[in-house]
């Protein structure tokens, strides 16, 4: 079977069919994605972000976050266990309480109510600046409790 189309028409027609392939098969993934992100989310514990901002996300959306999440951790699962830890007392800041993993297993935290644990990243002096001010805070005999500060 011969064509009498000239080459133009016949590569117009390849690349219309390649848009139109393309399209559907984005209509499919925004089709699909609100059911990979509900399985993304399905053994979360605590809070739900969807409930807070007002319901589950557009097709869109819930297809960006998929994604991202299946760039960065693939099909690993959470660990919902944390590790034990271990605290000292600081050698810097007086009546504060240094963690760290503890390798044997064994938990030390004997206190009755859970304690007021600050963090921060070695990212620029904002951020040690807040947690400086929560530790202060959390050390301070202002604050109203007895929990220790880690």
């Amino acid at each position: 079977m011969t064509t009498d189309l000239p080459p133009w028409a016949i590569a117009l027609i390849a690349i219309a069919a390649t848009i139109i392939g393309l399209y559907l098969l984005w209509r499919l993934v925004l089709l699909l994605a609100p059911s990979w992100y509900k399985s993304m989310i399905a053994n979360n514990t605590g809070e739900s972000v969807d409930d807070f901002v007002g319901g589950p996300p557009p097709p869109i959306s819930a297809f960006k976050s998929w994604f991202l999440n299946w760039l960065q951790v693939g099909s690993r699962t959470a660990k919902v266990d944390g590790y034990p830890l271990k605290t000292e007392d600081s050698d810097k800041v007086p009546g504060l309480k240094v963690t760290s993993r503890n390798e044997n297993g064994s938990k030390n935290n004997t206190q009755s109510k859970p304690p007021v644990v600050v963090g921060t990243i070695r990212m620029g002096f904002g951020h040690h600046r807040i947690a400086y001010a929560a530790t202060s805070w959390g050390l301070s005999g202002d604050s109203g409790n007895d929990r220790e500060t880690w």
